[in-house]
């Protein structure tokens, strides 16, 4: 995962602070975590603050076939308690130098990149995996192509599985990474780190320098952008943050002794640049953090959290019946409806709020971890409210609008409609709809701290 620095090209700031803050388009906002198979524990993870987990590395021989996955148990450990969590895991294909060297004969061979992507479902399958990521370092001029068919190849392959593709670019100068790209991944890991002349390690100016590149002169969209930030020192890796902090480095500092890291301050200022820039924020990684307050990635949290004012979990009760929005203890995508129901105090009846974009929220089940969402996509009133996973079409975003009495009405961004009990029901059981905005008592809702 280090950037090669004769490769980069120095790019001008300006460009991208005048015109590279547009907001972010309504998707999730990104928090994704490397884990590497050679060091670190599962039982380590913060789980709580992270979407997504990729798991280091799986090498592809030059024919498509696939190498024995290091530490399967510590993937296998990794994949339960992932999902026990509601959090996704990636396989990491590449990596540095051997881990990248046969992407070049397999991408340009179609029998091989068949066998490939056909290996990797199976590899995805059997590890009840969520998506693949590819770190191949890095395409050139004479396989640019290739990698963009490969891409586009394993995107399809994936996508029609409901999995992810992502793939690890380098911060700026990544040319060779076409245009036709960006429409396969489901987003760019940015690679932010170890381009810093000198004592240092990635500055603040460095990422905006990076999204710069991706978003304002590559046309990346900004959804897709998920910046990476180190949590390990320059110019020796070998040095993660935590070691650094026990060997006398400052978690406020950037720098001690002659090496680079970021600190507390940077991490949350890279946070809020993501938060404004781009889709997401990446970590190398995760077994190199520290614990407690001096945690970077509960720093990456603390600013998320902050930036929605709906942290934590409430039951969302509804005026005209004083009833719980509920799934009556059904975990299943659709199947279980929304329902009106009696206030239990189980998590059936409690919901988080997890911010997209533009004061819009997956509003999320404690209990399954489904969304609330307009099945079918619907527009029209009258349309049911379900629970299901989350997808790119807007009816499972919501906005909480603040009425004057103190309660809030639910805006569905697809449908432009808000959560409506319908006819005012008292009576448990009753499924929750979409209607036009009328005011009334059965379209506000009380949000209750348990």
């Amino acid at each position: 995962m280090k950037i090669n620095l004769s490769s980069i090209k120095t790019f001008a700031l300006g460009l991208f602070l005048a015109v590279g803050m547009q907001s972010t388009t309504f998707a999730q906002f990104q928090v994704v975590g490397y884990m590497p198979s050679w060091q670190g524990s599962v039982s380590a993870i913060q789980f709580s603050k992270l979407t997504y987990v990729n798991y280091a590395f799986l090498i592809a021989n030059s024919d498509g076939s696939l190498q024995s996955v290091d530490n399967p148990s510590m993937l296998t450990s990794l994949v339960s308690a992932a999902h026990a969590a509601n959090v996704k895991v990636c396989i990491s294909v590449g990596g540095s130098s051997a881990g990248t060297s046969n992407f070049s004969k397999l991408a340009g061979n179609s029998t091989y990149r068949t066998n490939f992507v056909n290996n990797l479902l199976s590899f995805v399958n059997q590890y009840n995996l969520d998506g693949v990521d590819i770190d191949w370092e890095y395409p050139t001029s004479s396989t640019q192509n290739n990698y963009a068919t490969m891409m586009s190849q394993l995107a399809t392959a994936m996508h029609a599985k409901g999995k992810v593709v992502t793939a690890a670019v380098i911060a700026w100068g990544g040319d060779t990474i076409i245009s036709s790209v960006f429409s396969s991944v489901d987003w760019l890991n940015i690679m932010d780190y170890d381009n810093t002349n000198g004592v240092g390690q990635s500055t603040y100016d460095s990422a905006v320098t990076a999204l710069d590149y991706w978003v304002t002169q590559r046309g990346l969209p900004q959804a897709k952008a998920v910046l990476g930030v180190p949590f390990y020192g320059d110019p020796d890796e070998d040095y993660g943050y935590a070691q650094l902090l026990s060997m006398g480095a400052s978690p406020n500092a950037d720098s001690w002794n002659g090496y680079g890291y970021n600190g507390i301050p940077t991490i949350q200022q890279k946070t809020s640049l993501a938060l404004k820039s781009a889709g997401g924020i990446m970590i190398w990684e995760l077994s190199e953090d520290a614990t407690g307050a001096n945690s970077l990635l509960s720093a990456i949290h603390n600013v998320i959290a902050s930036s929605n004012p709906f942290s934590g979990s409430y039951e969302i009760q509804c005026v005209a019946s004083s009833l719980d929005v509920n799934v009556s203890g059904s975990s299943k995508t659709n199947g279980a409806v929304i329902i009106q129901y009696a206030v239990t105090g189980s998590s059936n009846s409690l919901w988080t709020f997890v911010p997209t974009s533009n004061g819009y929220y997956q509003i999320q089940n404690v209990n399954s971890g489904l969304d609330l969402v307009v099945q079918n996509a619907s527009t029209a009133n009258g349309g049911e409210i379900v629970q299901w996973s989350f997808g790119s079409s807007g009816n499972d975003q919501w906005k909480p609008q603040q009425n004057s009495d103190g309660t809030y009405t639910f805006l569905n961004l697809h449908s432009g409609l808000v959560l409506d009990d319908p006819g005012s029901s008292k009576a448990s059981g009753i499924q929750f709809d979409q209607w036009t905005s009328k005011g009334s008592s059965n379209q506000k809702f009380n949000l209750v701290s348990p």
